[in-house]
């Protein structure tokens, strides 16, 4: 148990380092980048070349897969599995990097966007976009590579390659940008982030496997066809999940106009942010949680999934609660008082994103015991009904779009619960507690907000802005104290037990 606690924490400690670092290459450097590369071919790269290789270039939730089945089995104490698993991985990894370049490089010469660059723009933007392509395809054979050794619990390897890469991509970013390289620089910074990951992944992999006992790394018929009939069901799911996530910018701006599109997207993307970071500890623990159920060991799995839950909906309450009572107030020091959509689109915005992060708790689970299949077809259905539902925008407004995002989460997010509920056969009582510590937890966060938003003075500055931060999040954090001693339990015993962990290696 140790381990795998040890490993959820380290592995949540290096995904938001890794998140750090791309906010750094994303958005801090981009002055420096503007300094250094015209603005044309800056956009055109960001348009065309670099959108267009990223988009073409992906793993189609090979990792995933092979994260699940590999876990399970490490937990399940299947050597020969692990070792046809492992095989089989790299091998898919290789041959779909392969294909999809092969695929790109077809599509080169069709590139659109770039019919407007000088010659001399074009040739640069154009060799960039290949040095991308062979970049993505290193990308991927790195991520699998990743993905095994996750599943095999060496999560402070995998954790420290990447940011090791991360680091290398920014020194020789940098380097070669202050020699005069332009968007050449950015190119093969990612390709060198692509190529140390791949390449000591795959070493550190073999090296793995090498040290363990009963476990031969070979490529095995049945092991493929899993991992890629996983792996298609798998990349449906991500498709449907970003349908829900992203398409409603797209509708808002198709049926309302640009301008409410712009101010929908400003509005909703502090909330966004905070479940993007939320979603950080939900990839670490899918390992640590595949691991335990592959042990067979349904109890402790149904414990832990309880605990997890409550302590999501902790973290998740709380950041919704202060997006909520922030934001508008934000938004106006920020950028001005028109990027505002207003309260009622920003409230629905959190309560949507708080159940949503309920329902991947269950997400999670059910991908921990192999049902791709089922998250798949909820997922697509539920998609295709929201996009459906958002032709009604000219006539119901701005806060359908929240409204909708709220209705898929708590559609699917039910399923998934009657799903697991089903599968680890959950006791009425266990039941009865959860949606007790539950709805303490949202009771207190929409008084602390509905509080806030009515009686704190409007702030004028941004001091005054961080001043009224500390304060809500000490009424929050006390509110839920307060109100549940298994809150207090939990949190107590939860600390422990990860600092007895770290102790213990």
């Amino acid at each position: 148990m140790n381990q795998r606690r040890r490993s959820a924490f380290l592995a949540m400690f290096f995904g938001y380092a890794s998140l750090v670092t791309a906010l750094a290459r994303n958005i801090l450097f981009v002055p420096i980048y503007l300094h250094s590369i015209p603005l044309v071919e800056y956009g055109a790269w960001l348009a065309t070349g670099g959108a267009l290789a990223t988009i073409i270039i992906n793993d189609f939730g090979l990792s995933g897969v092979v994260t699940q089945k590999m876990s399970a089995a490490f937990g399940a104490g299947d050597m020969q599995a692990l070792g046809s698993l492992t095989g089989s991985a790299l091998s898919i990894g290789v041959l779909l990097a392969l294909g999809l370049t092969t695929l790109s490089l077809l599509a080169a010469p069709w590139i659109p966007g770039l019919d407007v660059l000088t010659p001399s723009q074009h040739r640069i933007v154009f060799d960039c976009f290949l040095i991308a392509v062979a970049a993505n395809a290193l990308g991927i054979m790195g991520a699998t590579a990743g993905s095994v050794l996750r599943s095999l619990q060496r999560v402070v390897l995998v954790g420290s390659i990447v940011l090791a890469a991360d680091v290398a991509f920014i020194a020789v970013t940098l380097l070669a940008l202050f020699n005069g390289a332009g968007l050449y620089a950015i190119a093969v910074g990612l390709l060198v982030r692509s190529g140390v990951v791949a390449v000591t992944a795959f070493v550190a992999v073999l090296v793995t496997c090498a040290g363990m006992q009963h476990v031969t790394v070979r490529v095995q018929s049945h092991a493929v066809r899993g991992l890629v009939g996983g792996s298609g069901q798998l990349f449906l799911s991500s498709v449907a999940m970003k349908l829900q996530s992203q398409g409603n910018v797209f509708f808002v701006g198709t049926l309302l106009g640009p301008a409410s599109a712009a101010i929908y997207s400003l509005t909703v993307r502090a909330h966004e942010t905070v479940l993007m970071l939320i979603g950080q500890i939900n990839a670490a623990l899918v390992p640590s949680v595949t691991h335990l159920f592959g042990s067979g060991n349904l109890t402790r799995f149904r414990t832990v999934l309880q605990r997890v839950l409550i302590s999501i909906a902790l973290v998740t309450a709380f950041a919704m609660t202060m997006t909520v009572v922030l934001n508008e107030e934000f938004l106006r020091l920020w950028i001005g008082d028109h990027a505002f959509a207003g309260q009622g689109v920003s409230i629905l915005m959190a309560v949507a994103l708080f159940v949503s992060s309920l329902g991947f708790v269950a997400y999670d689970a059910l991908l921990a015991q192999g049902q791709f299949g089922f998250v798949s077809r909820v997922f697509i259905v539920v998609s295709v009904l929201q996009m459906l539902l958002l032709t009604m925008l000219p006539y119901a407004g701005l806060w359908l779009a929240p409204l909708l995002v709220l209705g898929s989460a708590a559609v699917w997010g039910c399923l998934f619960w009657i799903r697991v509920w089903r599968s680890i056969d959950l006791k009425r009582s266990e039941i009865l507690v959860l949606s007790s510590e539950l709805t303490r937890i949202a009771v207190v966060s929409a008084v602390a907000a509905a509080a806030f938003v009515a009686l704190y003075p409007e702030t004028k500055s941004w001091l005054g802005l961080l001043t009224e931060a500390m304060a809500c999040a000490l009424v929050v954090t006390g509110g839920y104290f307060a109100v549940s001693s298994n809150t207090r339990a939990l949190v107590r015993e939860e600390l422990g037990m990860t600092i007895s962990a770290l102790r213990a290696n």
